[in-house]
């Protein structure tokens, strides 16, 4: 959100030109554009508020020798001439991918008077990507050119690069903004020593007003800023070098763009929340007043460098206008003409909204400090008379922010609103068609994917009592089970007039009063489901698609209500429908429109992954007119009644295959520019199996290799049968023994952190959970059924089962894609009750033929069967052959052979997840984009010639004749052999994002192989 930071009125980035003389201001240009930032950083849309008649007329005026020369029109003859113009000025801006210094460095390179004055500017960046935009910029209306850009990444501890590209630009000028970070006075310590080292003359330091009255102990980021203040000014009385001998400061004051922080609370409650104490005042100013300051003291001229009026001054800058809380919201209701008031809440309450501000803790701590020193009284003044002589005009008032980012403060329209518009509005479409007409409607406004980001989210961190009724959500979840259909009303007759029913409208009676005619009605049917959060859904997927968001509030579209709809005791959670005992949301669909993603079709399939836009309330479970026997109206459950759908691809979030095509736009998932070709692929591979064996498998690369391969397994075909190879790691160590809970496997922890969606199954401690009558089990490893099952609300089938018409989920009901890890080792003796032989039952069958068999009372045999696709991978102790025990003899058994394995230690293989190393975060990064651009690839054997196989029959050929000379070996290759080897050879080649099986990957495929088979020969032999 903070991205609107960069919403600066362009009543303050378009110069309005002025004289003074004696003192009296002449206005020559009176035009009021304002502009927002709808989306990505700098997408200026302009919006007049006021005609004005432009008279963009400079001429030479007599001055007072204190006065301020204006910016001057740019001379257009000059705009020719070449940069390398001696007179201009080379200046660096430090910290230009935040949001100060990206304005900054935007409006000296699109402002001719500034940018005509300038030879080149160097942007110095933590993150350089984030000042791509700049490196194209163009001025508005102006055929002017536009000073070369050259942004240099700031390396922490490499002061010598700093040097070097300061020299290299021949840096006149620099402006030192301070970041945003933790680590703000190191950082700032280096800049400056680089500009020292690089003899830069002219500084100007970006400091913070009131940093003067903060206290080290009470708050030490305010106070930071003195400290970086007698840095920069230490240079000038240094004679050693020629740095800093033209300084300025500028103090800003509290930036007016922090109050965006609330405006989700504006928009939905009314109130400005802020922890400022009643009575306390404050003068918050504009960042686009800070940026014109900034840009004027920059490209001053003087005999000395900056012109005399600035260099050596420390100017502070505030807003006009001393603000109390009620006042400040005083003027939000005058420029917006909505009700606002202020509220005044504790610094634990403030702390809990930042927590969604996507900002650096740094910044939220400054924050938090500024409003504490607002409470001591510090703040209680106006500093506007430097900004007043140099830019002719005062500051932004209050009201004049509130009105260029009215879209910010306002309430939203209600969704269900809206809906009742676009009814009244396109009469002509109101018949039985109008369903698919809302939804391409929506599916249009939220077309933009910064758009749809805005819609709230429906999720575990975002609960069903936490949502207003009537809100617009989003919910991405698996489909459960289908409920009964039932019947809605699309339209009524109300009056004279025809009105809208349907998403819940005419149930709640949302817009007309009065009794309602239903024999003119009309009825519909709606499609019912349940769905559930994806089960095994990894942390970085959902970071991906739903981001750090608050717990409630509105949404694009806003909500019709302020309050929470139910107290969480009145939610009826549903456990049984969910696979695992972890923490989820549950949710009724109700779908109106027979619009499905792109295309009509009607029905959603158990399973799979959809994301369900729509109105949000807490309704019945089913048809609104069913009663049980007493007399009691059904279960309130979250419900949505949904407006449009959006289909997923199986990695949830999109990835690029393969890499080497890809840049970092091209998937909702991205990583710091990160961008791959085939070398770094296979270097990136290559260090992926190396961490993932030294965290979980005790240094044994070819158990990695294995565990890579099939994680990206998939069903290829099913007649005839290509399925995906279950894996068992055989010899893998049990479990400590003696812990009150069992640990899950390293390896467990690892592929969360690689793969979109995963499942882990520790099959001893549930054998001991399922008994005929239990409903979960003791946590230990034991398969005892004397001992006694704690009851918990997970299930205990493995395969979905109906009761009482009613679809209880099983274990395995799960996503498509999803990767088991299935841990049997520590299994000790013990009865099987019959629910557990049939439960390892439909576990040996669905790793063995993919298929789940759903029971339903009314099914013979063993039920309905749906598709699954699952790669496993079975962790086991093992016999000298390395069988499972219950499960199938899989088709590919590698004993693992670690280096050491010492239970507690770095290498433990049950260490928990806050004890794995992780590598850097682009490293990550990158091994996320491979493995699951793996899984949405694919790769075929092929007919063109090159480093391709030329000819398939050359696996034949190559197949015959291995066969051959094993015939006489202790374990002889057979047919099955080949379709193993095919099919590793397809998956091997999506982990090195070939689009083909070349003879290289066949050559590697085989080597792999070959030491697979060697070592399960070697442990048979021991």
């Amino acid at each position: 959100m903070l991205s609107s930071w960069m919403m600066i009125s362009k009543v303050r980035i378009i110069q309005i030109h002025t004289s003074r003389s004696r003192g009296l201001y002449e206005i020559l240009a009176l035009i009021v554009i304002f502009s927002q930032s709808v989306r990505k950083y700098q997408r200026w849309v302009v919006r007049c508020y006021k005609v004005a008649v432009e008279i963009c007329v400079s001429y030479p005026s007599s001055l007072s020798k204190r006065n301020i020369m204006p910016p001057k029109k740019r001379n257009h003859a000059a705009a020719a001439s070449s940069t390398s113009d001696p007179s201009k000025k080379h200046v660096c801006v430090t910290s230009a991918d935040g949001q100060t210094g990206h304005l900054i460095a935007e409006l000296l390179l699109t402002d001719e008077d500034y940018a005509s004055k300038i030879g080149s500017l160097t942007l110095i960046a933590a993150h350089p990507h984030k000042c791509d935009d700049l490196k194209d910029i163009k001025m508005e209306d102006s055929e002017a050119e536009v000073p070369p850009v050259n942004v240099v990444t700031h390396h922490p501890g490499k002061v010598y690069e700093l040097v070097s590209a300061l020299k290299h630009a021949k840096t006149d000028v620099i402006f030192l903004i301070p970041p945003s970070s933790k680590d703000r006075l190191k950082l700032t310590r280096e800049m400056i020593r680089a500009t020292r080292d690089a003899g830069v003359k002219y500084v100007v330091l970006l400091s913070a007003a009131g940093a003067d009255l903060a206290e080290k102990e009470k708050q030490p980021h305010l106070r930071e800023f003195i400290d970086i203040e007698q840095l920069v000014l230490q240079t000038k009385g240094d004679l050693e070098t020629e740095a800093g001998h033209s300084p300025c400061v500028i103090r800003a004051g509290f930036y007016a763009e922090n109050l965006l922080l609330y405006n989700k609370q504006a928009q939905s409650t009314g109130k400005l929340p802020l922890p400022i104490g009643k009575d306390h005042k404050f003068a918050p100013v504009a960042l686009g007043d800070v940026a014109q300051i900034a840009a004027m003291v920059i490209t001053g001229e003087g005999p000395h460098g900056l012109d005399d009026n600035h260099r050596g001054q420390l100017i502070t800058i505030t807003g006009p206008t001393l603000c109390a809380g009620e006042e400040l919201a005083t003027a939000a209701r005058d420029a917006l003409n909505v009700k606002m008031e202020f509220e005044d809440i504790t610094e634990e309450e403030a702390r809990e909204i930042l927590k969604a501000a996507e900002i650096d803790e740094a910044e939220k701590e400054y924050i938090l400090e500024y409003y504490s020193l607002i409470k001591e009284g510090k703040t209680s003044y106006v500093s506007t008379h430097s900004f007043q002589l140099m830019m002719g005009q005062k500051p932004m008032q209050p009201t004049e922010f509130f009105q260029t980012y009215d879209e910010e403060f306002k309430p939203k329209s209600s969704p269900g609103k809206v809906i009742n518009d676009l009814f009244v509005e396109r009469a002509e479409h109101s018949g039985d068609d109008f369903p698919n007409v809302v939804a391409t409607h929506f599916e249009q406004l939220f077309k933009d994917e910064d758009a749809f980001n805005e819609i709230q989210v429906l999720s575990v961190d975002s609960p069903p009592e936490s949502i207003p009724s009537g809100s617009l959500v989003r919910f991405r979840g698996m489909v459960q089970a289908t409920l009964s259909n039932d019947v809605y009303v699309l339209t009524f007759e109300h009056g004279d007039a025809t009105r809208l029913g349907g998403w819940g409208l005419a149930d709640k009676l949302e817009f007309y009063d009065g009794e309602i005619d239903h024999r003119d009605s009309n009825f519909k049917d709606r499609c019912s489901y349940w769905a559930v959060s994806v089960p095994g859904e990894s942390a970085f997927i959902r970071e991906a698609l739903d981001g750090a968001r608050p717990t409630s509030g509105t949404q694009d579209l806003g909500n019709s209500a302020g309050q929470a709809t139910s107290s969480k005791e009145a939610i009826k959670s549903r456990p049984h429908k969910f696979p695992t005992a972890s923490e989820h949301v549950g949710v009724q669909i109700k779908r109106s429109s027979q619009k499905t993603y792109t295309k009509n079709t009607f029905a959603f399939k158990p399973t799979e992954i959809v994301t369900f836009v729509g109105l949000f309330v807490i309704d019945g479970l089913g048809p609104p007119s069913i009663e049980d026997d007493e007399g009691k109206g059904p279960d309130l459950v979250p419900t949505i009644n949904v407006i449009f759908t959006r289909q997923h691809p199986k990695t949830i979030a999109p990835f690029v295959y393969p890499l080497r095509l890809s840049t970092p736009s091209d998937e909702v998932y991205q990583a710091s520019g990160h961008q791959s070709n085939s070398d770094s692929v296979s270097n990136d591979r290559a260090e992926l199996v190396a961490w993932v064996a030294e965290e979980a498998l005790g240094g044994d690369q070819l158990a990695a290799e294995w565990a890579l391969i099939v994680a990206v397994a998939r069903v290829y075909s099913r007649h005839p049968e290509i399925l995906p190879p279950a894996l068992t790691i055989s010899s893998f160590p049990p479990p400590p023994k003696g812990a009150m809970t069992r640990p899950k496997p390293t390896l467990a922890h690892v592929l969360e952190l690689m793969l979109p969606v995963t499942v882990f199954l520790d099959l001893p401690k549930n054998l001991s959970a399922w008994s005929e009558d239990a409903q979960a089990g003791p946590m230990s490893g034991s398969l005892n059924a004397e001992q006694q099952p704690k009851p918990t609300p997970h299930p205990i089938h493995f395969a979905p089962r109906s009761v009482d018409e009613d679809l209880h989920s099983g274990v395995l009901q799960l996503p498509p894609r999803t990767v088991l890890t299935i841990l049997e080792a520590g299994v000790e003796e013990g009865m099987l009750s019959s629910q557990a032989v049939e439960n390892l039952q439909t576990l040996r069958s669905v790793i063995r033929t993919q298929v789940l068999h759903y029971k339903y009372p009314f099914s013979a045999g063993r039920g309905f069967e749906f598709h699954t696709e699952f790669p496993c991978i079975v962790l086991c102790e093992g016999g000298k052959s390395g069988e499972s025990l219950f499960l199938p003899d899989n088709e590919i058994i590698l004993p693992l052979r670690a280096k050491t394995i010492d239970l507690g230690q770095t290498n433990d293989p049950y260490k928990s997840a806050s004890d794995i190393k992780l590598p850097p975060a682009e490293k990550l990064d990158a091994f996320r984009r491979l493995i699951c651009g793996a899984l949405v690839g694919d790769a075929k054997v092929t007919q063109t010639v090159g480093k391709t196989l030329s000819d398939p029959k050359y696996i034949q050929a190559d197949f015959v004749k291995e066969r051959s000379e094993s015939a006489s070996k202790l374990s002889p290759i057979t047919p099955d052999d080949l379709r193993l080897r095919m099919n590793v050879a397809r998956l091997l080649a999506l982990t090195y994002h070939e689009s083909e099986v070349t003879e290289d990957i066949w050559n590697k495929m085989k080597t792999i192989e070959e030491a697979r088979r060697s070592r399960l020969i070697a442990a048979v032999a021991e």
